[in-house]
């Protein structure tokens, strides 16, 4: 009897353990699905606080004087990317900011922060592979077709879908971008909108890499924009009339880099605008130099250009925000930028912006930045 009762008990005691290391399997792989679940989602997040001081030297209505100001701009992004399948990509940033300035401005003459949006989605998009050669991507993002801030801003967003054509041949690389984007006035009402009508933008760009002995690349690329837009006759001071204008724009580049080490290349590179939709005042070009990046602990960059805008090259609207519009045509200018990564997570830099009147014009304006940005 008593073996009997042994046995039973023996045999209690083996079920317990099978039931909990059954358990215990079955929680582990609750656990690992949970984590193989978590890693389809990437966080990424930035913030940008941002002193700037600009003097500006014109005819106010008043006479020629200079007025001078200074303010803060700050602008914090979070984003998350979903790739719930192998070579697809969901992706939706918020940015705080107003809809006109992407950031908050304080201290500008006195005005409180601009409170017209407390914050907005300024990328969102659904990115697919179908063939190792082919990225289609349709959302709203930051245009992907321009390398040069004469044409198109960073900071502008356009909702409309693009395709990017990849193809190697050894070490290097031929692509080709086809974007279309269509909008109605009135239709966009998240993120930028640098559009005042209906307009029907189709961008085309194609172009090489070309990589030697691991240090020198070489990229010539072409890019052709077809739209229709107003200028802001406003600060340009032009008649509607006159102010109607279509852009044809083909933009010929070529950047040249070469890699001192893998922390510190140099590229020198080169853009020229022509509008085959205006008949004179309708060329553009920008030339500049980037020493290092910013990267990693301890990298450093050093930046400059020098452009040239005839009045009916570019659009003003859709170039860079840094000058005002008034300057940023039928004007030269230049900029210079430095910057150093005190961690992988936190940059520090400075820039300086000089634009000028093509005309004897006693026109001068200056722009000032020192940036502090953090990323993750």
């Amino acid at each position: 009897m008593k073996r009997f009762y042994g046995v039973v008990i023996l045999a209690i005691m083996l079920l317990s353990v099978f039931s909990l290391t059954g358990q215990e399997a079955a929680k582990n792989e609750e656990n690992q699905e949970e984590k193989k679940f978590l890693k389809l989602f990437t966080p990424t997040a930035d913030a940008r606080f941002r002193y700037q001081v600009e003097s500006w030297e014109r005819d106010w209505g008043e006479g020629t004087e200079t007025r001078v100001r200074d303010r803060m701009r700050v602008r914090i992004r979070t984003g998350l990317a979903f790739d719930p399948i192998e070579k697809l990509r969901i992706y939706a940033r918020l940015s705080t900011g107003n809809l006109t300035m992407g950031s908050d401005n304080f201290g500008d003459q006195g005005n409180g922060p601009n409170q017209e949006t407390s914050a907005y989605f300024d990328d969102y998009w659904v990115e697919g592979k179908p063939f190792s050669f082919l990225t289609i991507r349709a959302g709203g993002y930051s245009a992907p077709f321009t390398n040069s801030t004469l044409i198109w801003h960073p900071n502008w967003r356009v909702t409309g879908i693009n395709e990017n054509f990849r193809f190697s041949f050894g070490d290097h690389l031929f692509y080709f971008n086809a974007t279309q984007v269509f909008y109605e006035e009135g239709s966009w009402v998240e993120g930028k909108n640098p559009f005042k009508s209906d307009t029907h933008l189709f961008v085309q760009k194609m172009g090489l890499n070309l990589n030697f002995i691991d240090k020198l690349r070489i990229s010539p690329s072409a890019t052709f924009h077809i739209y229709t837009n107003n200028m802001n006759s406003e600060n340009l001071g032009l008649s509607d009339e006159e102010n109607k204008q279509h852009y044809r724009l083909f933009n010929p580049s070529l950047d040249i880099t070469w890699s001192f080490s893998k922390r510190l290349p140099l590229k020198l590179y080169g853009d020229v605008v022509y509008n085959f939709g205006a008949s004179e005042e309708n060329i553009a070009y920008e030339v500049g130099a980037v020493l290092g990046r910013t990267r990693e602990q301890f990298d450093f960059s050093l930046a400059f250009y020098y452009r040239h805008a005839d009045l009916f090259s570019i659009d003003p609207n859709t170039s860079t925000d840094q000058l005002p519009t008034g300057l940023r045509v039928n004007a030269d200018a230049f900029h210079a930028a430095a910057g150093i990564a005190l961690f992988d997570f936190w940059v520090l830099q400075a820039e300086f912006y000089h634009g000028k009147p093509k005309n004897d014009s006693d026109q001068k304006y200056t722009n000032f930045h020192i940036n502090s940005i953090f990323r993750y």
